[in-house]
């Protein structure tokens, strides 16, 4: 009787650290808030300063609407080599990226989500909201939002298409836009 009570207490135990597993919930990050920043120029200056950025840097425009003062850029490829080849040494490996996730210092994608699931292009995409404040102060907000693709590992080799996840993004790119804007474009 004794053995009997044991082992369903036991199976009992299992049965429920098996549920608690299985519905714990995947931390996904979620997008960032953005950068706000206030320039010294007027709002049609630094509106047309990040038009003509994204035209010179090979962007494409998705929505462009100057009197709301917002500009969405389409989705572009990460093409820094750096970040490139760290993104497919981890993913390739495997190894680091079961423990740190994908964190590249601009942009967190968190912990790999359940089953055999790789990541793979890592995506980015820019939104800019323009407010003038006075006739010579303006606050831009940019938003960065990143994102990656996930893939099932079916075999060796062979992948198929699971879903997109979003990348918490640092500011970093955000920082860097407004600061190539200031320096390049509103001299």
């Amino acid at each position: 009787m004794k053995k009997k009570l044991v082992l369903c207490l036991s199976f009992s135990v299992l049965a429920i650290w098996a549920l608690t597993c299985a519905a714990a919930p995947v931390a996904v990050p979620t997008p960032g808030a953005g950068i706000t920043e206030t320039v010294n120029a007027g709002s049609d200056t630094v509106y047309d300063a990040f038009v003509k950025y994204f035209a010179d840097n090979g962007y494409v425009l998705d929505s462009a609407d100057k009197p709301a003062g917002t500009i969405t850029t389409i989705r572009m490829e990460v093409t820094d080599k750096e970040v490139v080849s760290y993104y497919r040494n981890v993913t390739g490996d495997k190894s680091e990226y079961k423990t740190k996730g994908l964190n590249f210092g601009y942009c967190d994608c968190g912990l790999p989500q359940k089953g055999r699931l790789i990541w793979q292009n890592l995506y980015y995409s820019y939104t800019v909201d323009i407010k003038k404040v006075t006739d010579k102060t303006t606050q831009v907000t940019v938003k960065a939002r990143f994102w990656t693709e996930l893939y099932k590992q079916l075999a060796f080799a062979l992948v198929e298409y699971d879903s997109d996840r979003d990348c918490v993004s640092t500011g970093e790119y955000e920082k860097k836009l407004i600061e190539e804007i200031k320096a390049k474009y509103l001299k």
